[in-house]
């Protein structure tokens, strides 16, 4: 693990496994970590309000290009088997 204090006032800390993959976190200058990236370079972005609870968090993939892709949120993911039955139930009720 390595952690580097920036001149802001942050630290920043990267953690490696025993494949070589990175993992990268940043925390501002008042311990609030604002910044994850893990192993797959998916980032998460927190923002937070003066009494330091969490107002906004952005969950999104950065391409090889350094584009930013798709948002987590709206990726597209298997749905899970509440959801299937959910839906199930209401297309058998029409």
């Amino acid at each position: 693990m390595i952690n580097i204090t920036t001149p802001e006032g942050g630290s920043e800390k990267y953690t490696n496994d025993y494949a070589g993959n990175s993992e990268y976190f940043y925390y501002g200058n008042e311990g609030n970590l604002t910044k994850h990236i893990d192993r797959n370079q998916n980032h998460v972005d927190r923002i937070y309000n003066l009494d330091r609870n969490i107002v906004s968090v952005k969950a999104y993939q950065v391409g090889e290009e350094g584009f930013t892709t798709t948002p987590l949120s709206q990726k597209h993911r298997r749905r899970s088997f509440t959801e299937r039955e959910t839906r199930n139930r209401r297309i058998r009720r029409k």
